[in-house]
């Protein structure tokens, strides 16, 4: 059926209803257009001008009379608006009568829109009410405005009244419409975005994984889809990179596609940034996400005397502490000992292995701290230098180092004999002195100076050279006497008088602060 454009269509149909017990049929003349209104009861079915067409009219119920008209041609087939009208065909003065008009878009693809059917009443006919109420009254016209009708809707108007005298009563109805032709097109809407989420808070040598979904919520495709993902500063991807893309040709309307970003840090610090992705002619931005990057920092540090004597103890004193702000598992503790000490004891589970102590301490929490203490005994004369070190996980190592020096004291024996005593006057006797190091460093710059009574001296010799003024001998001194070395000097004298005398000997030393005497005594007789 072609489209009818802006053609308004009227026409006129006319029914009557007798208002007593007998029926009737009548002949109007509307315009160019006659129709001849008869009781359908009886009446023939409609003549269908296409054997396979079939009639759109409705049945008429019984006790009912009825007519139908197609618009604008007269033929369904032809017609977009299908009219008709079922009244009783008898009805009582002053009784409650109503008559229904069916309005129906018979078209197979036309809208008909403003739809306007005028009912016009009978003189004889007392109206009561509408259903739908009439959208404008003017005497005994009615108007009904309809709207618009798709095809296959239909409408419906009630009339409801009575008859007031007994006559044919006559009810006409006219309808004008605009038929159009509608075509669909379909508008849509994507609407992409993104999300992105991540660890709040990451150990700097762990990798972690941020999250990409971008979606789209609206009505339509979203055509070439890019994601960008340009990482802050601090944070590359596992391999390297700072800045990372993702591809989509299409995305449906309510698909959603998840990326992942595997990730390291390489700095400690907080880190934030967003995603963005863009389509044609759309773009989205996900939310700030922020990752913090912690580490743990282990310190240590380790003190000792600075100096010891031989055979001593003494204790290297350790702290440590995890001074970042992350917890380092796997903590291990280990020190050096010099060749010249011996280990006596560790704290706090330290095990010698080897010539090493060690402590496994394990977690060591952020802020975490604590001690040990390792006592050795110095066995040897040395610069005794330790090392200890501190290693965990996602952590540097740290090591201090500490340096005692061991040290030897000399103790230098002084013995003085005479290998004659007593000694006649006139006979010789001889002095022996000795200079025995009983200690356990050297001695050095060892002085030597003796004296006599009533005796002369007639030789002196010994390890260092003597010499002689009056009763008094001074020998050079001796430059080094290790520990358990001796040195010694012989003086032979001659007893000039008798009498109980004392051959008297001072020693002095670089290390000595006060002189040391020692005398033996001489028994000079007639």
């Amino acid at each position: 059926m072609k489209p009818f454009g802006q053609l308004v269509v009227t026409t006129l149909i006319c029914l009557a209803a007798g208002a007593s017990l007998s029926s009737c049929a009548t002949k109007r003349q509307h315009g160019d257009l006659e129709l001849r209104v008869t009781n359908l009861e009886n009446a023939p079915a409609p003549v269908v001008e296409s054997k396979t067409y079939v009639s759109r009219a409705r049945a008429i119920p019984a006790g009912m009379k009825g007519a139908a008209m197609a618009l604008p041609t007269g033929s369904e087939e032809t017609s977009a608006l299908l009219i008709e009208k079922h009244i009783p065909a008898v009805v009582n003065v002053n009784a409650d009568d109503s008559y229904v008009i069916y309005v129906t878009n018979i078209s197979k693809d036309l809208n008909v829109k403003d739809v306007v059917v005028k009912e016009v009443l009978d003189a004889a006919f007392s109206l009561s009410s509408t259903e739908p109420t009439a959208t404008g009254v003017s005497g005994k016209e009615l108007t009904f405005a309809l709207g618009t009708l798709a095809p296959g809707d239909s409408k419906e108007i009630k009339i409801n009244g009575t008859a007031t005298e007994p006559t044919t009563l006559e009810f006409c109805s006219t309808a004008t419409f605009t038929p159009y032709v509608c075509i669909d097109q379909i508008a849509e809407k994507p609407a992409l975005a993104l999300r992105k989420t991540g660890p709040a808070e990451v150990v700097f040598c762990d990798e972690f994984a941020y999250q990409l979904v971008v979606s789209n919520s609206g009505t339509g495709a979203a055509q070439n889809v890019v994601i960008n993902d340009e990482l802050p500063a601090g944070i590359t991807t596992a391999d390297g990179k700072s800045t990372v893309a993702f591809n989509i040709d299409t995305l449906g309307a309510g698909q959603s596609q998840e990326f992942t970003i595997r990730a390291k840090a390489t700095q400690t610090g907080e880190f934030s940034n967003v995603a963005t992705a863009k389509a044609d002619g759309l773009n989205a931005k996900s939310e700030t996400v922020t990752t913090r990057i912690t580490k743990p920092e282990l310190d240590i540090a380790m003190t000792s005397d600075e100096k010891l004597f031989l055979g001593g103890r003494y204790n290297y004193n350790i702290k440590y502490a995890n001074t970042g702000d992350a917890t380092s598992n796997g903590v291990a503790i280990v020190q050096n000992l010099p060749p010249c000490v011996e280990f006596v004891s560790a704290s706090n589970g330290g095990v010698l292995d080897a010539g090493k102590v060690v402590w496994n301490i394990g977690s060591l929490a952020a802020g975490q701290e604590g001690s040990a203490t390792v006592t050795v005994r110095a066995a040897n004369i040395c610069e005794a230098e330790s090392t200890v070190s501190i290693a965990g996980s996602c952590s540097d190592p740290d090591s201090a180092r500490t340096k005692t020096s061991v040290l030897g004291i000399p103790a230098i024996l002084l013995e003085v004999i005479d290998e004659v005593d007593p000694v006649r006057v006139g006979d010789e006797t001889t002095y022996v002195i000795t200079a025995t190091n009983q200690g356990s460093a050297d001695g050095t710059g060892i002085l030597i100076i003796a004296t006599t009574e009533n005796q002369t001296i007639l030789e002196v010799t010994g390890d260092t050279a003597g010499t002689v003024t009056g009763a008094t001998v001074k020998f050079a001194p001796v430059p080094v006497l290790a520990p358990q070395a001796k040195s010694s000097w012989r003086i032979r004298v001659r007893a000039d008088k008798a009498g109980d005398v004392r051959f008297k000997v001072t020693m002095n030393s670089d290390q000595l602060t006060r002189d040391v005497e020692e005398t033996e005594a001489t028994n000079l007789y007639e």
